[in-house]
């Protein structure tokens, strides 16, 4: 059977199943693209960092331990940029495959 495009009284629908096959502006039709790197991405970073005076017991006017700790956020930053990067690149991905979207010029 083929994608069903309905006009209901919730809007327009088209394809009634994930296992339909669907295909826009001439892309072979495909099922509804899924995986893993689709998940909402939540960041681990947390709340802004805590600032206090500047130190003058280190050559750069940060104690030891407000160091590591821009260490620990900035780890938590290059993380969560990869998540991100990756859930980018899944969804032009699946567009690409859709016919949403062409990909490149």
């Amino acid at each position: 059977m083929g994608t069903q495009l309905r006009n209901t009284a919730a809007g327009l629908k088209l394809g009634t199943a994930a296992s339909q096959k669907v295909g826009l502006f001439g892309a072979t039709p495909v099922v509804q693209p899924s995986g893993a790197t689709e998940a909402a991405v939540v960041p681990t970073v947390g709340a802004a960092l805590a600032t206090t005076a500047a130190t003058t017991s280190t050559p750069y006017g940060f104690s030891q331990a407000q160091a590591d700790g821009l260490i620990a956020r900035v780890n938590a930053l290059i993380v969560d940029n990869a998540a991100l990067v990756a859930l980018v690149n899944k969804l032009r991905a699946d567009l690409v495959l859709l016919g949403a979207i062409k990909g490149a010029a």
